[in-house]
């Protein structure tokens, strides 16, 4: 080959190569950002797919909620309403009602009723538990409320149905942090009509610990039926029995376990159904026992004050029907005998 002929190249060859070089070297640039920027969106995506979101913000029910929701303070949003002094050393009970964030009749009623007993009762205590209604006049309605009574604690998750095991684990989160001297937390939604007095008699004389109390529920199988409201898939839960639990209507947890249960929070893998995750899943990881009472009730009870003379609590009763028992409970005239 005559490499001679190469030495003298035309400028307009030089100039064509030039250009031809710079569009080779622009190509190279956008396949080396094209590449990086790929990579960057697979790397979040894993990270979406592999890190569950904040239980604050948790719109629906997931079944992959755990111990990384709640361990990550720094992600997760922080409590709407605190109130963290609601509490004392003194304090042997602390009722914790799971409530509607729209439901402001129930407190109400409550508060008129039952609850009532913390106005001329220094140790027990009242706190209504509530998550994020996601609406702003209803969140307004609710600072008003609070500044008036300061008896609510609110997160951001959400409230929802789905979203129960959220609020029960932020009752205990909250309770091992503010009330962790009470003897006792009772937990109780806020369509129940609650026996106070004879529920801290029969706390007074059995001087419970490491244990949850309530009507236990035994040999109690998942709904594997798509179109009920408490359908469980395998996929949630696989077992075909779910351990001992009690009610979630109404339950006591002694003041030994509560942090105890939060704690268990961390490791127990997450499960919709709160009474099952709570008083069940988390119990049993911790070892405590379950003291069966069925004066505690997820049934409905009449509507009357003898109804209730011999019983701590009944389920489904309306704000008109806890008035009712309540007055009559607290008339003189009262008779059950007949």
């Amino acid at each position: 080959m005559d490499v001679g002929k190469f030495t003298h190249i035309p400028k307009r060859l030089v100039l064509i190569n030039r250009v031809a070089g710079q569009k080779i070297a622009r190509y190279w640039i956008l396949i080396f950002v094209f590449a990086a920027g790929f990579c960057l969106l697979l790397s979040h995506v894993s990270n979406v797919v592999s890190t569950p979101p904040p239980f604050a913000i948790v719109r629906t029910s997931n079944i992959f909620l755990h111990r990384n929701t709640q361990s990550d303070e720094g992600r997760r949003l922080k409590s709407i309403i605190s109130e963290d002094d609601i509490c004392n050393k003194g304090t042997f009970l602390l009722i914790a009602v799971c409530v509607s964030s729209s439901n402001f009749k129930q407190r109400s009623v409550i508060r008129n009723t039952w609850g009532s007993i913390v106005s001329n009762n220094n140790r027990v205590k009242l706190a209504f538990f509530l998550g994020n209604p996601n609406d702003t006049k209803i969140q307004q309605a609710i600072w008003v409320e609070s500044e008036r009574y300061h008896d609510i604690v609110q997160d951001n998750f959400v409230d929802s149905y789905r979203n129960l095991t959220l609020k029960s684990i932020f009752i205990l989160k909250w309770s091992s942090t503010f009330c962790v001297d009470a003897s006792y937390v009772l937990k109780a939604d806020d369509d129940m009509f609650i026996n106070v007095p004879y529920l801290i008699n029969y706390l007074n004389t059995t001087n419970i610990h490491n244990a949850v109390i309530g009507q236990r529920i035994a040999a109690s199988k998942p709904i594997r039926n798509k179109k009920s409201k408490w359908f469980t898939s395998e996929s949630m839960y696989r077992d075909k029995y779910y351990p001992y639990y009690t009610s979630g209507t109404s339950y006591v947890i002694s003041g030994d376990v509560v942090t105890k249960l939060y704690q268990s929070t961390f490791i127990e893998p997450f499960f919709w159904l709160e009474d099952v995750y709570i008083t069940g899943l988390c119990r049993k990881r911790i070892n405590a026992s379950i003291i069966d009472n069925w004066d505690f009730s997820c049934l409905y009870r009449p509507p009357r004050g003898c109804s209730y003379k011999q019983a701590i609590s009944g389920h489904r009763n309306s704000p008109e029907e806890i008035t009712q028992i309540w007055l009559e409970m607290n008339d003189p005239r009262l008779n059950c005998s007949v």
